[in-house]
């Protein structure tokens, strides 16, 4: 079974492109050490930025099972050390550039799997 983060990110208005270069930048490499795997990205409004819009950007990113949930939460770094405080330092240094952000984990549900 896999599991299924869905980020929704509401970006200031003219910062898009600035917000997506720094998730790619800092949150990415982390994301994929933690076996993450980006499955898709969207935004809207679709194919361009506006300056004088906000933007909402959409990340599904998906891990192997209930397990994989469990050890991308309780992640460490390679030294070892807890990776919980560079994750918080990244979602703070970006809520610099949101409106908004949502994070929903998903599943197959039991009766249609």
């Amino acid at each position: 079974m896999k599991v299924y983060i869905l980020d929704e990110i509401v970006v200031q208005p003219g910062r898009a492109g600035e917000y997506r270069r720094a998730y790619a930048a800092r949150y990415v490499p982390g994301a994929e050490r933690r076996r993450m795997r980006l499955a898709g990205a969207w935004q809207t409004p679709p194919g361009q930025d506006f300056a004088e819009l906000a933007a909402t950007l959409f990340y599904l990113w998906e891990v192997d099972g209930i397990e994989g949930w469990w050890s991308q939460r309780m992640s460490k770094l390679p030294d070892g050390t807890d990776e919980r405080f560079e994750k918080l330092a990244w979602w703070q240094e970006s809520d610099q550039m949101t409106l908004s952000r949502k994070r929903r984990v998903l599943s197959d549900q039991a009766e249609i799997a």
